[in-house]
């Protein structure tokens, strides 16, 4: 239903002049273990800067290195892993890093002081020392954002963005976040064949109908007209919340702001009865011991408990530095159970609520969040009314992945940066600019979402849809 295209040969021919103009470039490179396998969601760190970037599923990267950067070096560094460091030579196009196995021994480590540390004792010690190691000043990141809507075998929406984000700090309220789209790369819609829960919520929510009469509306999408579809669509973009506690905040501030467990701690005024609730609903325990830039990491399981809430589990890990607490990662997945747990596998074909990863790196001592993804099932219900052969509609995401590049604390920068006017709406027609994107930094696809990306540009030329205005 979207149809918007970049000229490739344009596009690259604008990105050579560009890139070899003085000393600017941009180099690409695998990263892999000594058994030549791919290595995901390694770090790529241009020295002395505040500039990186991480491999994508594959294990591949693409950083841009400015021209101001007379010799460029690179650290490359992954969770179990030693770190290396790579000089880049002048006009540099790929390079191969092979990275090798850090182990630690868990008996090493989790003795302090001759008073074995609990698994407890040591996500406390992470809360405590909260104010010291997150940002409590303002600074405002630059990052890539990916947006895809899929069926277990076809996207059927992508969006690809330059974001920028300004946050106050971790004391005040999510709230006061700001986010500003900079530049669309992409957005390829086609969505037509979406879950109907799309326009039954249009019909509720917009056109005021009952919950109950919309739901017995869209048991099927025959003689609904397109125009109607296309409403609810764009109903849906405008309200996008992640379906998320219900939340009604724009789509990215609910990214960048609410979805983040650990900066939702900080501004709680009841900080430490949220940590005393904090064990009352998980259990925690050791896992592992695992090396991060030759730093011994705690790695932390949990995994609620009966008071946690009725009908819902929660799981996951968390990733805490041995020597002073601070917070490098945590990933939770949401599930139904008990009496939901059925319903769910009715109406999206899983019982999982959500996915959520969130990655901290440490500038200047403090920890700020540079990658998120959060992925989420949307129900489709009606899919099985419609047609057999939808039912794959039935395990439809929605996943956004955020990598932030570039950070700055600086207060002039800071300042200069606030006063433009700051738009956050991602789902809105663009015009590609090819000087901004040939040296802009993002995530790669890995190899089976760029042959979705190119499975879907097929379909929409077959379909032959426009971005209707």
């Amino acid at each position: 239903m979207i149809l918007i295209f970049k000229h490739n040969f344009f596009k690259a021919l604008i990105m050579f002049f560009y890139c070899y103009s003085g000393f600017a470039q941009i180099v690409q490179g695998n990263i892999i273990d000594l058994n030549n396998e791919p290595i995901p969601f390694a770090t790529i760190q241009l020295k002395n800067s505040n500039r990186s970037v991480a491999s994508n599923e594959n294990g591949k990267f693409g950083i841009y290195i400015p021209e101001d950067i007379l010799t460029p070096e690179l650290i490359i560094s992954a969770l179990g892993y030693s770190n290396v460091e790579i000089k880049v030579i002048k006009k540099t196009k790929k390079i191969e890093v092979k990275l090798s196995p850090s182990i630690i021994e868990l008996s090493e480590v989790v003795v302090t002081n001759r008073k074995k540390l609990t698994a407890n004792d040591i996500v406390r010690n992470a809360f405590l020392n909260y104010t010291l190691n997150f940002p409590n000043a303002p600074f405002v990141s630059k990052g890539f954002i990916r947006h895809t809507e899929r069926t277990k075998s076809k996207y059927k929406y992508l969006v690809e963005a330059a974001v920028e984000k300004y946050d106050p700090g971790f004391q005040f309220n999510n709230d006061f976040i700001k986010s500003h789209v900079v530049s669309i790369k992409n957005n390829i819609d086609n969505r037509i064949l979406d879950t109907l829960i799309l326009y039954k919520r249009y019909l509720h929510e917009k056109k005021n109908i009952s919950s109950r009469k919309a739901w017995h509306k869209t048991t099927s999408l025959n003689g609904v007209p397109m125009s109607e579809k296309i409403k609810a669509i764009r109903y849906h973009d405008r309200h996008l919340t992640l379906n998320y506690k219900n939340l009604r905040a724009p789509f990215l501030l609910t990214l960048f702001g609410h979805l983040d467990i650990i900066r939702d701690y900080g501004h709680n005024k009841k900080s430490s009865f949220r940590l005393r609730r904090i064990f009352k609903n998980y259990e925690f325990t050791i896992k592992e011991i695992v090396s991060y830039e030759g730093v011994p990491y705690y790695r932390i399981k949990f995994q609620s408990t009966k008071h946690f809430a009725k009908d819902r589990s929660v799981l996951g890990w968390i990733l805490i530095n041995k020597k002073n607490y601070k917070i490098k990662e945590i990933k939770r997945i949401k599930l139904d159970t008990g009496k939901f747990a059925a319903l769910s596998m009715l109406n999206s074909g899983t019982k999982l609520i959500y996915i959520q990863n969130i990655k901290y790196k440490d500038i200047h001592g403090k920890m700020y969040p540079y990658y998120i993804s959060f992925k989420v099932p949307k129900q489709n219900r009606s899919a099985l009314r419609i047609n057999k052969v939808e039912e794959d509609q039935l395990y439809y995401y929605s996943h956004e992945e955020v990598l932030f590049t570039n950070f700055t604390t600086d207060e002039s920068k800071i300042k200069e940066s606030k006063q433009k006017v700051w738009d956050d709406k991602l789902f809105k027609p663009f015009v590609y600019n090819p000087k901004f994107w040939s040296n802009y930094d993002i995530l790669l696809e890995s190899e089976y979402e760029k042959q979705m990306r190119k499975d879907l540009e097929s379909d929409i030329m077959k379909r032959k849809k426009t971005y209707p205005k």
